[in-house]
């Protein structure tokens, strides 16, 4: 394995070498490293991964640290070293983000890597003033990048040498991993994808990623690992309307996963993260039901209806109103066992009774609690059949059909409450 070691370098706070105060940097849980000025050079000697250094500072730095030969001298090995602008404008600034973008990317860099690092080391040390915002500006960036073309993003660690935080006794100074700062924003990103868009895909290689990376804890990264199975199971559920898997598979597995001790366990590391899979929770509760043709049933695709329409998925949502309002009259009728998918029962026979039932509600005297049903699935239609076809029998435009659509949403839940009165 190879590591990159990439890494914004300061002036100093002192203008006589060494610049900054020679400290022994330790990683938790490990021995200190040997006393030296710079945090890289502590770094190689906790790291033996690291094959290749990429330094990055601005003309000033270079001057005194590059040109000089320090760096080389406390470093002990050849390393690259990217000029930065000093950020005074906003050109300045954009220079700096992409160049320490360019050096975060996996890409090879020339002349000094022959093929891709394993992994990457992102030290923010001595960066100064606004660097290390920007370095982690573009960390975000290129992650999300990498992620968007298709590729796994390269497994980074951010660190800190807090030379504050020295026992001054000892000289030892800890270096701080924050990497779970960057990992619960990216989490937090693919929740917002998942809870606002219904898109589990970040929320699936995130989770099996974050399995990989905790192998050496087999029962949280088995919990990871079906956590994000569930998260795309029920996802492309609810993408494909597959209510019956919904409520009687996926919604339970889900909450299941998250209600999983190991995987809170593992949240105690990101509790920022409680707050979005709660809201995920909320929902799969809505989505509970021991059958899908039943009063529960009901309320239940009320809810997902309303669901798939929050996060723009409006076939769908056509879907699960057109397939409930059949549902509906079944329970009217008491014929919800025959319709129900999980039951040998359910026959194409039955639900072509129901629906014959609903077609001819405006003459069956018997059919007054079936013709609000009727009526509804009528108005109803031209708004399915728009959606479903394309625009092909009614183009209306998308702004009015989305309104239209919402207004079916509610009135859909409306309906279903006041036939089950």
């Amino acid at each position: 394995m190879t590591t990159r070691l990439v890494s914004i370098l300061g002036l100093g706070p002192s203008a006589e070498p060494p610049h900054y105060t020679p400290v022994a940097y330790q990683v938790e849980g490990a021995p200190a490293a040997p006393v030296t000025p710079l945090v890289q050079r502590a770094l190689l000697d906790l790291d033996p991964d690291i094959g290749s250094i990429v330094l990055l500072g601005t003309a000033a730095v270079k001057a005194r640290w590059i040109d000089s030969g320090l760096a080389r001298t406390i470093l002990g090995r050849d390393f690259g070293f990217t000029p930065l602008p000093d950020g005074a404008t906003s050109e300045a600034r954009w220079q700096v983000f992409n160049k320490v973008a360019r050096a975060l990317r996996a890409d090879p860099i020339d002349d000094l890597e022959g093929d891709e690092p394993d992994a990457i080391v992102f030290d923010v040390t001595h960066g100064f003033r606004l660097q290390p915002m920007l370095g982690l500006a573009a960390l975000a960036f290129v992650r999300s990048d990498e992620a968007r073309d298709g590729f796994r993003p390269t497994p980074v660690r951010v660190t800190y040498g807090a030379f504050e935080a020295r026992d001054v006794t000892t000289n030892v100074a800890p270096i701080w991993d924050l990497t779970e700062l960057m990992v619960a924003a990216e989490w937090n990103a693919a929740f917002d994808a998942f809870i606002r868009y219904g898109r589990a895909d970040e929320v699936h290689r995130l989770g099996l990623d974050t399995a990989r990376a905790h192998r050496h804890e087999p029962r949280a990264a088995k919990a990871l690992e079906t956590f994000a199975k569930s998260a795309r199971r029920f996802a492309d559920d609810t993408a494909l309307a597959r209510t019956s898997s919904i409520f009687q598979d996926t919604a339970d597995a889900l909450r299941k996963a998250i209600d999983d001790p190991d995987l809170q366990g593992w949240l105690t590391r990101l509790p920022v993260l409680s707050s979005p899979l709660e809201t995920v929770s909320q929902l799969l509760r809505r989505l509970r039901s021991s059958a899908v043709v039943s009063r529960d049933g009901l309320r239940a695709q009320a809810a997902l209806a309303k669901n798939q329409f929050e996060i723009g998925q409006f076939a769908s949502a056509a879907v699960a109103i057109r397939e409930g309002l059949v549902d509906l009259a079944a329970v009217v009728l008491g014929r919800a066992d025959a319709l129900e998918p999980s039951l040998r029962a359910s026959t194409d026979e039955a639900r072509k009774h129901v629906e014959d039932k609903l077609q001819n509600a405006w003459d069956d005297p018997k059919g007054s609690k079936l013709l609000p049903i009727a009526q509804f699935r009528n108005r109803f239609r031209k708004v399915r059949n728009d959606i479903l076809h394309g625009g092909r029998d009614r183009p209306a435009k998308a702004p009015d059909l989305r309104e239209e659509l919402r207004r079916a949403v509610d009135a859909f839940e409306t309906l279903i409450k006041d036939t089950l009165k």
